[in-house]
C-alpha cells in the first residue's frame, strides 16, 4: 500500500511504502527502491524541477522532523522542521520562509502537512489547523 505519491520531471512514477521507511521508483515498468531509512518514518515525497527528491521524515520518536533533498538518490542537504515552509533554491540557498497567516487565525499555529505547485509554480499548502 502506497503512502505518498510523485511524478519526476523525466514522467517517472515516485512513491512512498506503507512501512513508512522507503522511496521507490517506477521505470520501465519496474519498480525499485531507491531510498530506506533507519530510525526515521517518510511522511511524503515530492520531486523538484531540478529532478531532485525531497523527502519528509520524522524521528521514530516523533520528535524532530525534515525535509531531505537527495540527488541521485544521494543524501545532499538536510532542512529542520521548523512550523515553517522553507524555499531554496537549486544550490540551497534560502530564498525564503513562510510561517503562516499572520496573526493566526484563532491562534492557532501554522502546520503545514502537505506541498505542491501548480502549472504556473504557486506554492499551495496544506495546514492541519
Amino acid at each position: 500500500m502506497q503512502r505518498d505519491i510523485s511524478v519526476t520531471k523525466n514522467g517517472y512514477l515516485v512513491f512512498t511504502e506503507n512501512d513508512c521507511r522507503t522511496v521507490e521508483i517506477v521505470k520501465n515498468e519496474e519498480i525499485e527502491e531507491v531510498i530506506r531509512l533507519q530510525n526515521s518514518k517518510i511522511v511524503g515525497v515530492c520531486s523538484s524541477i531540478s529532478c531532485d527528491l525531497l523527502v519528509i521524515m520524522t524521528s521514530d520518536d516523533k520528535k524532530q522532523s525534515k525535509v531531505v533533498r537527495y540527488t541521485d538518490f544521494t543524501q545532499k542537504q538536510t532542512i529542520h522542521g521548523a512550523r515553517a515552509v522553507v524555499v531554496v533554491n537549486q544550490t540551497g540557498t534560502l530564498r525564503f520562509r513562510y510561517t503562516g497567516h499572520t496573526p493566526a487565525p484563532e491562534k492557532k499555529q501554522f502546520n503545514p502537512e502537505g506541498i505542491t505547485t501548480d502549472s504556473q509554480s504557486h506554492i499551495l499548502i496544506a495546514d492541519f489547523n
